[in-house]
């Protein structure tokens, strides 16, 4: 019985301190959050090209404008959350990534907004 309780407690030390003190330091749930939101604006975006594609109409390059606004924000909190974090927790790399990709958003959104003012 005593063995049984032993190797018990040995268990709860070993895996409940990686489990309870896993995510003492915040910044590794700002990093969570932060890839979290990359994968919604990546979504987000797929979402957008859907509306481009083809022979969008007007209804279509609007709600594609708002999804890129959309995707784009998303993206610049990401990159901003993870500059935040620091090189520790993310790397220059990822940062840059949500940078380029903010900026592809609104690359798209002037090429959309011209395709809308030539319609008129």
């Amino acid at each position: 019985m005593k063995k049984i309780f032993a190797v018990f407690l040995l268990l709860i030390v070993v895996f409940g301190s990686n489990i309870c003190c896993g995510q003492d330091d915040p910044r590794v749930g700002l990093r969570d959050q932060a890839f979290t939101k990359i994968r919604v604006a990546q979504q987000i975006m797929m979402n957008a090209n859907g509306y481009m594609s083809g022979r969008p109409n007007r209804n279509d390059l609007r709600i594609a404008v708002q999804l890129y606004a959309q995707a784009g924000q998303m993206f610049q909190e990401a990159g901003n959350m993870l500059q935040y974090i620091g090189p520790d927790y993310a790397s220059q790399q990822d940062i840059d990534g949500c940078d380029k990709v903010m900026n592809d958003c609104l690359e798209a959104i002037k090429k959309i907004k011209t395709m809308l003012n030539a319609e008129v």
